[in-house]
């Protein structure tokens, strides 16, 4: 599916759900330059709505702090179980490291040799084995452009099952 017909689709999909679910932004008076973006600014309802029929649901965050903040953002009910577990890497395998960059969609174009400069500093100053996650293919594509292919590896869209298993058993064997 080309990435237009996604888009259309998904705002497809939005625009038969409550119009109270969205914000609908509109932009630009020709054709060549006309927008229309929807915004979800409180999803709980549509993710409540979605996984009450189901019988379980397991959601992960490295930031889902305070736990009873995110049960009302991701539409749980009050009885629904829910618990943090300690993280799984040693604490000396832990580094936050924080940059100022606006990756928010219309600024990702400006950003992409900056999110690449940080990723080429952190691998080079450090060597090993990191992850990287982008909010889209289409973002991770363009930083993938700016980088060495043969030091850096990048999920592809269309990977089966037994590919991403693959992808990922990368990281865990001890060779880089």
């Amino acid at each position: 599916m080309t990435e237009i017909t996604y888009d259309v689709f998904s705002f497809l999909r939005a625009r038969r759900r409550e119009t109270r679910d969205y914000v609908f932004i509109w932009e630009g008076r020709d054709r060549k330059t006309r927008r229309i973006t929807a915004f979800a600014p409180d999803v709980s309802d549509f993710l409540h709505d979605t996984t009450a029929p189901m019988n379980g649901v397991v959601c992960f965050s490295a930031t889902m702090h305070p736990i009873d903040d995110m049960k009302m953002l991701i539409g749980a009910d009050e009885d629904d179980a829910c618990f943090s577990m300690p993280s799984p890497f040693p604490p000396e395998n832990l580094l936050v490291l924080q940059k100022n960059i606006n990756t928010r969609y219309q600024q990702r174009d400006a950003t992409l040799p900056q999110i690449a400069d940080c990723i080429r500093q952190l691998t080079e100053s450090h060597p090993g084995k990191y992850m990287v996650f982008f909010p889209s293919f289409a973002y991770m594509e363009k930083v993938t452009e700016l980088l060495d292919e043969d030091t850096y590896m990048m999920q592809q869209r269309s990977m089966s099952l037994s590919q991403r298993e693959e992808f990922l058993a990368r990281f865990l064997h001890e060779s880089s």
